[in-house]
């Protein structure tokens, strides 16, 4: 979808787990938490807009494009997690480390 498609007032993102911005007016967006303000878009700008409900993974406990890498001490995270998915990472950790 193109930035000058969407309606003032809709939410969007420029890339999947971008920011999640408004359309302010026919040229210019801004973020929720006020970072972004005013900030020019080009009318033919790709955008993703805001309607896109989360897939829920029940198969994978870390969650299934989650990465997790687990070292002596350690554990390097790369990915959007829930509450419980890093509960289930610090768990495994907690067992590692016996």
């Amino acid at each position: 979808m193109k930035f000058h498609q969407l309606p003032i007032g809709a939410t969007f993102r420029f890339f999947t787990r971008g920011l999640l911005l408004t359309k302010t007016s026919d040229k210019t967006y801004a973020s929720a938490d006020s970072t972004v303000r005013n900030q020019a878009a080009s009318p033919d700008a790709e955008v993703i807009e805001d309607s896109l409900e989360p897939v829920e993974v029940t198969f994978d406990s870390y969650g299934e494009v989650n990465e997790v890498e687990f070292y002596k001490n350690a554990v390097r995270l790369d990915g959007v997690f829930t509450a419980e998915q890093l509960e289930a990472v610090l768990a495994t950790l907690k067992k590692r480390g016996r």
